[in-house]
């Protein structure tokens, strides 16, 4: 359904830090808010990607706890979608490998984190939101092609980084970079 179109809820529009800039109401496809969340890194579109996939946020995050499950991942518990700092919300880096791992087999996916800069709609505004990826690595490696940076204050700069060298997919997790 990634060309199905969904509207920024008021809860969407109003997480902060990293962001969009989403407005109540805004129309998007799914597509191009999976591209803010995974480009931009934008809370405010992790939300609204939740929204639309679940229903809700906890809906969403009862569907990510039961995927950690399923993959067996015992050092893994969501408390949201975003990643904001929550005592309760935690992972590990082997954790995080495996989840980047199963993630990069989606050719959607893929194809998103691998991308180094877009531009989505910005409605009301005479220009493109211009979303850039925030992982260097995509710039300074060829084979680098995703995954995925985080940052708070409480975990640091943190990075799942991929790369296919000689058609072999490699993952690494690298947490608290300096």
């Amino acid at each position: 359904r990634l060309q199905q179109v969904f509207t920024a809820s008021k809860a969407a529009a109003q997480t902060g830090e990293s962001s969009i800039s989403l407005q109540i109401g805004e129309p998007l496809t799914l597509e191009q808010v999976l591209e803010g969340s995974l480009i931009k890194s934008a809370n405010d579109a992790t939300v609204m990607v939740a929204e639309s996939v679940a229903g809700s946020v906890p809906a969403f995050v009862t569907m990510m706890n039961e995927r950690a499950r399923v993959m067996g991942l015992p050092g893994t518990h969501f408390t949201n979608p975003h990643g904001l700092h929550n005592a309760a919300h935690v992972s590990t880096a082997a954790d995080l490998a495996q989840i980047a791992r199963a993630a990069m087999l989606n050719d959607t996916f893929a194809r998103i984190v691998g991308t180094r800069e877009t531009v989505i709609p910005w409605r009301g505004k005479p220009w493109m939101r211009k979303l850039v990826n925030r992982n260097r690595l995509l710039l300074r490696w060829d084979q680098c092609d995703g995954v995925k940076t985080g940052y708070t204050r409480q975990a640091g700069r943190c990075l799942a980084a991929s790369a296919t060298l000689d058609g072999c997919l490699s993952l690494t997790n690298v947490s608290n970079i300096v």
